[in-house]
């Protein structure tokens, strides 16, 4: 177990059966939650009326990972789709014990509406609210589009209310799909407050500071955002439906809860849905994207989401190799000896004179291109363009065995793909095509697996 030829070495998977959404991210003493949507038994389909679970992994770094018992099974409300977890410190919904808050999880039982369940040991054994659904589904429920879903549940310390976004596919007051908002006191008893439309499932909102100023931003499933002001019971959007990546495979984002004031991260993970294709041959299918940190910045556009990898990478480098002002003739490539399948590697291309210039990297799993005429940045089969305004072409890499994550222009874009790799393609290559570049710098980290070694 754990050295599969397509188990990521880096990146978290179940030990087996299906896997999607991260759900009910909180840090709580001392301990990073995960929950996920999860179908442990490989032979079962994973999206069903009565086999959807919340499995459960914790972690004290975010990089090591260890799997726990399932955290919810369905019932009578049907299969536990997505959902958060929050700390009710002060117990205002009455479900602790000796005097201590409870967490709370919040679900979408995918037959009957949006459910709760509450733990009173710290996460580890899961009780469901008797008085299921907290809110519960519109009668009629077109199978195409599915149930309202995904309840994401916030503190709102400003109108010291308990704030709910919902993903409204079915009962939208804008008759279109939505992002609702609820709104509670006691975490039990919900009122509808507003909406804002075209917006996709697993919505998150959350505030970044920039300058002075408190900024939200509300992002949905395929990681699309928009900023603006939230009153906690309406979100008034100042720009448009930004996209938050350039990529394939990243879907269901959210962000951790409850990080500690002095660390101030806003950290996020997500899926990367491989669903067609799979792993074949494993006991295990789909994997979770590696967790970022996220952080407002100022560009020439207005405020921007930046993302980089946490900073917790660093704990996995086995060791380095730094290259500098190698030069890579058109036709030829650069292929050091010692590159592993996993690795966290930062290079800087001089674009130099030449307009008709292309390079770029080859890894197991695609090509990255840039072309200098056009500054188009290809990715496997996506694209996007990137200006150098100072001549230089920076990237940041992420490669595991499935998956590759690019980190372009400070975070600015990323571009996120997982598929099955090319075993006999060497680990990673530099090339040159029709001038020669010079890469100005190259660090290459081979990253050490985050599995047990006699697992």
């Amino acid at each position: 177990m754990y050295n599969e030829k397509y188990r990521p070495q880096f990146h978290f998977t179940s030990a087996s059966g299906w896997l999607n959404d991260p759900n009910g991210l909180i840090f709580h003493d001392g301990i990073y939650h995960m929950f996920f949507q999860h179908t442990p038994d490989p032979a079962l389909p994973a999206w069903t009326e009565n086999t959807g679970c919340w499995g459960h992994a914790v972690s004290r770094d975010l990089v090591h990972w260890d799997e726990l018992p399932i955290a919810l099974r369905p019932d009578e409300n049907g299969s536990c789709w997505s959902g958060s977890v929050v700390f009710d410190s002060c117990n205002v919904s009455g479900l602790g014990e000796d005097g201590k808050g409870p967490l709370l999880a919040f679900y979408t039982g995918c037959v009957r509406g949006q459910c709760l369940a509450y733990s009173t040991d710290g996460g580890t054994v899961w009780e469901k609210y008797p008085g299921n659904p907290i809110i519960p589904l519109s009668k009629d429920i077109d199978p195409k589009i599915g149930p309202d879903r995904d309840p994401r549940v916030i503190w709102h310390e400003p109108s010291g209310k308990w704030v709910m976004a919902l993903f409204v596919s079915q009962a939208a007051r804008l008759a279109e799909k939505s992002a609702g908002f609820y709104t509670s006191d006691d975490l039990i008893h919900w009122e509808y407050a507003s909406e804002i439309p075209n917006y996709c499932e697993c919505p998150d909102i959350f505030p970044f500071e920039l300058d002075g100023s408190t900024i939200w931003a509300i992002v949905d499933g395929t990681g699309c955002y928009q900023l603006g002001d939230f009153d906690g019971m309406e979100f008034h959007a100042v720009t448009e439906l930004i996209p938050g990546h350039v990529g394939r495979n990243y879907y269901a984002t959210q962000t951790w809860g409850d990080i500690p004031a002095e660390d101030g991260r806003r950290i996020q993970i997500a899926w990367m849905p491989m669903i067609e294709i799979g792993f074949p041959g494993m006991p295990f299918n789909q994997q979770m994207a590696f967790p970022c940190n996220l952080t407002l910045r100022e560009t020439s556009n207005g405020p921007r989401i930046f993302r980089a990898p946490v900073e917790e990478m660093s704990m996995l480098y086995a060791d380095t190799c730094n290259f500098e002002k190698q030069t890579i003739q058109a036709g030829e490539v650069f292929a050091a000896e010692g590159f592993s399948d996993a690795l966290d590697l930062t290079v800087e291309f001089e674009l130099g004179e030449s307009p008709d210039a292309e390079f770029g990297l080859r890894t197991r799993l695609g090509e990255i291109r840039y072309r200098v005429a056009d500054g188009r940045l290809q990715a496997l089969d996506a694209f996007t363009a990137v200006p150098c305004e100072d001549g230089i072409l920076r990237l940041r890499i992420l490669l595991d065995r499935t998956s590759l994550e690019i980190y372009v222009a400070d975070g600015l874009t990323f571009m996120p793909f997982c598929q099955i790799p090319d075993l006999d393609a060497p680990a990673m290559e530099l090339f040159a095509e029709n001038a020669p570049v010079m890469v100005k710098k190259l660090t290459v980290h081979n990253i050490k697996s985050i599995w047990p070694d006699d697992a």
